[in-house]
C-alpha cells in the first residue's frame, strides 16, 4: 500500500497516481484518488420503469454522481479527507 505524509500524519495513498485516497475498497487493499476510483457497478444499477424483476438489460440505469459520473462499487468507501494510516 502506497502512502503520502501530510504534516505528521501518514495517509493512504492512490495506488495509480500516488496522490491522496479517498476511495478505499474495504474488502482488499486497494485505495484510490476520486479520479482514478474504478466507476460503474451494477449493485448501482435500478430498473426504469421501477420493476426489479424485469431482465431487459435496456430497463436498467447506473446512477451517476452530481458531476454526471458513474459511481463507484457500493464496497468502496468514501472519505474526504482521506484515510490515516494507524
Amino acid at each position: 500500500m502506497k502512502t503520502i505524509k501530510i504534516g505528521n500524519k501518514i495517509f493512504e495513498a492512490c495506488k495509480t497516481c500516488g496522490k491522496l485516497a479517498e476511495w478505499t475498497y474495504m474488502p482488499g487493499d486497494f485505495a484510490f484518488c476520486d479520479e482514478h476510483v474504478h466507476r460503474g457497478c451494477s449493485c448501482n444499477s435500478n430498473p426504469i420503469d421501477g420493476n426489479y424483476d424485469n431482465l431487459d438489460l435496456n430497463n436498467w440505469k447506473e446512477e451517476t454522481d452530481e458531476l454526471g459520473r458513474l459511481l463507484p462499487c457500493c464496497e468502496y468507501w468514501y472519505k474526504k479527507e482521506g484515510w490515516e494510516r494507524k
